[in-house]
């Protein structure tokens, strides 16, 4: 993606490329914070029983949820 401040970048927005940069990411982030992996891990254990159970409203609020944890716990990871 096209940085419009910097002029740096390829123009256009790629969806696989920013999956792929967001896994990594958080594959770095939960090898290296502990925090990171438990939340990930009880998050994805309560996820799997919420769809088990075919609790979709539920499964839905749980990866809401998860997604602000995570996007909270890296944003204070960084500094």
């Amino acid at each position: 993606m096209r940085n419009k401040f910097l002029g740096t970048g390829e123009p256009g927005w790629h969806p696989l490329r920013k999956l792929a940069v967001v896994l990594a990411g958080l594959r770095y982030a939960v090898l290296n914070d502990f925090s990171v992996l438990y939340k990930a891990v009880l998050s994805l254990l309560v996820l799997g029983l919420a769809l088990w159970l075919r609790a979709w409203v539920d499964a839905a609020v749980i990866l809401l949820a998860t997604g602000v944890v995570l996007a909270g716990v890296s944003s204070f990871s960084v500094q």
